[in-house]
């Protein structure tokens, strides 16, 4: 009876040590290209300035819906709408992305997040560089709807 318990403290002392970690050979490492060469590269580069709580870089790479670069007082009347999708989407995962090409300059990007929240996206293509055009976000509805029941 002795030796019993002997081996169950013996082996709890075993599993709470973790003598043996296993772990795969091929760990497979994700890269994000963030820069303004592609559309989905810009949106990147635009969710990775918001997280990053870099509002104002964000503003430089946004454009107007018409496909022109923003004077600088456009973008300082939408750091208000850009601040309000930050705290919206801060930190959240990208669970999937729909592209619809709208023009060889324009795509428009669905994107989702945390399988909670949608955005939309339109990213213009200005000389050679990719802007963001315009955003907009919301909640999905059945999931509201979920809440209330």
């Amino acid at each position: 009876m002795k030796n019993i318990y002997i081996l169950i403290a013996f082996s709890i002392t075993l599993q709470s040590c973790q003598l043996i970690v296993i772990e795969p050979k091929n760990k497979v490492k994700t890269i994000v290209v963030a820069n303004q060469t592609a559309p989905l590269y810009v949106l990147n580069l635009y969710l990775l300035n918001l997280d990053s709580n870099k509002v104002y870089e964000a503003l430089f790479i946004q454009s107007d819906t018409l496909g022109e670069k923003m004077l600088p007082i456009q973008q300082w009347e939408t750091f208000d709408d850009v601040s309000r999708l930050q705290r919206q989407i801060m930190l959240k995962p990208i669970t999937a992305i729909k592209l619809d090409t709208i023009s060889e300059n324009q795509i428009m990007m669905n994107v989702e997040f945390d399988y909670i929240r949608k955005a939309v996206f339109l990213a213009s293509k200005i000389d050679t560089l990719w802007y963001i055009s315009c955003r907009k976000s919301w909640k999905e509805q059945y999931y509201l709807n979920n809440l209330a029941q």
